[in-house]
């Protein structure tokens, strides 16, 4: 919990504003998220983010219509697409 509020607070002040796209936060560097120790729900969290703003999830993996992987598809750290999978671009 102390970790989704830190991560709560850091994108709240992370929003910028773009002419054509409106408010959005890109996230770089975002591998860290994975950690187990944080126990944090990535998929919902993205949903939450990006249903308010716009969310830029810079690469650092790769991902099918099914899940997004860490590094690559035979990384064993994984999470689920879900209703993200629209506006994957790859």
């Amino acid at each position: 919990m102390i970790a989704e509020d830190a991560l709560n607070s850091i994108i709240r002040n992370a929003i910028k504003h773009d002419e054509i796209i409106g408010d959005y936060v890109a996230i770089t560097n975002w591998g860290i998220l994975f950690e187990p120790i944080l126990k944090l729900s990535l998929d919902s969290l993205f949903d939450s983010y990006s249903k308010s703003n716009t969310l830029i999830l810079v690469d650092c993996g790769q991902a099918d219509y099914e899940k997004f992987h860490l590094v690559n598809k035979n990384s064993n750290v994984t999470f689920p697409i879900g209703n993200l999978h629209p506006y994957i671009l790859q």
